[in-house]
């Protein structure tokens, strides 16, 4: 019979041949087992159905319903009427293997090569039909394709053709996602998991890691498939938004090589190796006002397992405020924090992590650590239990995480590790002494006698300033030797004061208040 007489006889004996490849009728298989002589189940697989549940996920396709279709393919990466193929095997056994439909089979694990997508002759997908579902060229090994004129068809003769050799990476990971496919399980994070599960985890992080590929602002530490894909985008080469999650790459190298990868991530030994792995392309995500996970949650497809790996590989990234609502209160008592942090604990745990000012970090520290207290939810309550104005809280807070200079996790751990050696004492103490000073000249009057003659006596509100910043660890703006905000000039004068300081002025000052305990 000619392909033409076969898909009539098909036709009429059956109810239907919509979705043929994909899910064929009971009444169509019934057609051609009396055609063929197959047992109906036998036919089943050698359609698309065989890989339902694991590679596929046909769930709801009616073939009498066409616009159930759309509901499937809306899922992503649904095979269509066109294959790829491997030029050795099919000269091998003239046989179509039903696997090269898949976009996950990429690679001959027989020969080590890539598969080939396109007819070099017609520049069309392999086996691309027009209206019917058989080929009109019937079992011939040329490509068959319609060639533009009506009658004429692509004559390229398909075993000729030469396959790129595979990366080993690709050959291990195909022969992995095959082992999965066929025994049911795979390992992912270091449990075994149902190949249906390790399937939608695999397509999920590969369509998150191809996002990011072409978003990228700094793709120079990604692989050399993700700078070509970025290097596409920036060059306007690719004329919209490219949804990787309906459809994935179409040459089999290059969609290879990013499963590779998502399937590395995916069987490291536990998911903190995997978040870590992870990590330089979460790193890579561009910074939008809907945060990182807005923009993963609308560049991924939604899976369970590829969201845990998400929320490891994001939680050293978490916004400041809620890695410290999970932080026990360190020091337990408010009183126990000073409004700014000592200058030696900030160069010894704080220095280097941000890149603001060194007086607004360790205002911030302080901000820090009265946050971590229960009742104390925002920077400007965080400044309020400290003292200082609510409007310091949240300038600073602000300044402060915009600069930040490493994960908010890593500041948590060197903020509780400061903490752990603040002074036993109680600031709001310290600064009422000082407070106390500022209303009395003598001690002022005898310090300027033993220690510093020709000082004028309006020089008293530098040496006030100086015991609230330096002794008390006040914070200079609620300094009570200012009579008022100290504006940029006021804060000049007082910096070349306290630089003109000797060590025996400075300690003589610390004693006096001392004195007043």
């Amino acid at each position: 019979m000619t392909p033409f007489e076969l898909a009539k006889k098909i036709t009429r004996a059956a109810d239907t041949t919509r979705f043929l490849m994909l899910a064929p009728t009971e009444a169509t298989l019934r057609s051609l087992t009396a055609l063929t002589g197959q047992p109906g189940e036998q036919l089943k697989h050698a359609t698309l159905k065989h890989f339902d549940g694991a590679a596929l996920d046909l769930s709801g396709l009616d073939p009498h319903n066409q616009a159930s279709y759309r509901t499937v393919a809306g899922r992503g990466w649904l095979p269509g009427n066109s294959s790829q193929m491997c030029p050795r095997c099919l000269k091998e056994t003239s046989g179509w293997q039903l696997a090269w439909r898949l976009p996950t089979t990429t690679v001959c694990t027989k020969h080590r090569r890539y598969l080939i997508g396109t007819c070099p002759g017609c520049n069309k997908p392999f086996r691309t039909a027009g209206h019917g579902f058989i080929r009109l060229v019937g079992a011939s090994l040329v490509c068959g394709n319609p060639d533009g004129a009506r009658g004429r068809h692509c004559r390229t003769e398909l075993t000729t053709l030469t396959a790129k050799r595979a990366d080993p990476a690709c050959v291990g990971r195909q022969e992995r996602y095959d082992r999965a496919m066929v025994d049911g399980v795979a390992t992912v994070f270091g449990h075994e998991t149902c190949a249906g599960a390790y399937h939608r985890a695999l397509r999920s992080l590969t369509v998150l890691l191809l996002h990011i590929s072409t978003v990228a602002t700094g793709p120079q530490r990604m692989p050399p498939w993700a700078r070509r894909l970025n290097q596409g985008s920036s060059l306007g080469t690719i004329e919209r938004a490219p949804r990787w999650g309906l459809a994935p790459p179409h040459d089999p190298a290059v969609r290879s090589r990013v499963l590779t990868t998502a399937d590395e991530i995916l069987g490291a030994d536990d998911l903190h190796a995997a978040a870590r792995l992870l990590d330089p392309w979460a790193g890579a995500i561009p910074r939008t006002p809907d945060g990182f996970l807005g923009w993963v949650g609308d560049h991924m497809v939604p899976d369970p397992l590829a969201t845990h790996l998400v929320m490891a590989a994001h939680a050293p990234r978490r916004r400041l405020s809620r890695a410290l609502d999970d932080i026990e209160a360190v020091p337990r008592r408010l009183e126990d924090i000073p409004q700014v942090i000592p200058q030696d604990l900030y160069d010894r745990y704080l220095i280097g992590m941000c890149g603001a000012r060194r007086e607004n970090v360790r205002t911030f520290a302080a901000l820090c650590l009265a946050r971590a207290h229960p009742g104390v939810d925002t920077w400007s309550h965080a400044a309020q239990a400290l003292g200082l104005n609510p409007e310091i809280g949240r300038r600073t807070a602000q300044t402060c995480t915009s600069s930040m200079k490493t994960v908010p996790s890593r500041f948590v751990d060197a903020l509780m590790d400061l903490a752990s050696h603040l002074p036993d004492r109680n600031y709001r103490v310290g600064e009422q002494r000082v407070r106390d000073l500022e209303r009395t000249d003598d001690w002022f009057t005898t310090w300027v006698q033993e220690h510093r003659l020709g000082t004028r006596p309006s020089s008293k509100t530098h040496v006030v300033t100086w015991l609230w910043t330096v002794t008390a660890h006040g914070h200079i703006s609620t300094s009570p030797g200012a009579p008022r905000t100290l504006d940029a000039r006021g804060r000049a004068y007082y910096r070349r004061f306290a630089q003109s300081l000797t060590p025996d002025q400075q300690t003589a000052l610390s004693r006096a208040m001392e004195s007043r305990a």
